[in-house]
């Protein structure tokens, strides 16, 4: 009646009576608006298909990229620590307390730059699920030495009293790199958040087809409402954290994967004396 063209849609349906058709009933539905809706909701669909297409291809460009530039970043790290350990060990030559106190500075700050650049790969791999475990016979006690090893000029800066209560342990079936990324985060956690001249203890146990391990330091606690949240990626317990204690967050979500990859558990107990991170790692797998 208005002189625009319509879609229509007739129904049939007729009336046999005697082998004859005697009645004819039809219906016809205007179905102008059902089939521009269906147009609509075809190119959306479209639209979300190709969406989703790019959204794919820019993960995969930011995990290229990301993977990228951290191994770029790491191989002139890697050198500018050598080196610096060769003239902090005195292997070419002398220097003097205040050269020696200047090398330390730098050593512990090329082991965080170092420590978040393994953190950012470990992560793209995660999210990429590309994350294999290695499983061999790892040894509880050498591991956590090594890490001692590495994190020392960290806790010398500070002043910090580590003591270990770890008797010889019998190996577990794991990933001695993934494993002792693990442990290296909670070490350097509590490095961080303990003031100087303060205490970290570490505690290693055999509890019956497990191995469990303490880590408790003399810092400035988690508040009882964010512990439920200080796994999650990228979380910080305080808005003011990241600026004071640097960091971004990744540390404690990539070692609460890494043991739980090894069907073990983590849990964090706290309170103003400190806080306590705590391991139980099967020692089959």
């Amino acid at each position: 009646k208005d002189g625009k063209s319509k879609l229509g849609e007739i129904k049939v349906k007729p009336v046999n009576y005697d082998d004859k058709i005697t009645e004819v009933y039809s219906i016809i539905r205007d179905i102008t608006e059902k089939n521009r809706l269906e147009q609509k909701l075809a190119e959306y669909h479209e639209q979300i298909e190709q969406s989703y297409e790019d959204l794919k291809e820019a993960h995969r460009a930011k995990t290229e990229f990301t993977s990228n530039i951290t191994h770029e970043l790491l191989t002139p790290l890697t050198s500018i620590k050598g080196y610096t350990e060769l003239i902090n060990d005195k292997m070419i030559g002398d220097i003097n307390d205040d050269q020696k106190e200047k090398l330390q500075i730098i050593l512990r700050n090329t082991d965080r730059l170092i420590g978040l650049i393994r953190n950012l790969l470990t992560v793209t791999e995660l999210e990429n699920n590309r994350l294999e475990l290695q499983i061999k016979s790892v040894s509880i006690n050498g591991t956590i030495k090594k890490i001692l090893q590495d994190i020392q000029p960290q806790s010398e800066g500070k002043k910090l009293s580590i003591i270990q209560n770890i008797p010889p342990l019998p190996e577990i079936c794991g990933d001695e790199e993934r494993l002792g990324r693990a442990i290296t985060n909670l070490i350097i956690n509590a490095i961080k958040f303990t003031p100087e001249k303060g205490k970290i203890t570490i505690t290693a146990v055999e509890e019956g087809d497990s191995i469990k391990i303490s880590i408790n330091d003399t810092g400035t606690g988690i508040p009882v409402d964010r512990l439920p949240f200080i796994f999650d990626r990228f979380y910080q317990a305080d808005s003011t954290t990241s600026r004071k204690y640097g960091g971004v967050g990744l540390g404690l979500s990539i070692t609460k994967e890494i043991i739980e990859m090894h069907n073990g558990i983590i849990w964090a107990e706290s309170d103003e004396n400190g806080s306590t991170f705590n391991i139980v790692l099967p020692k089959q797998n």
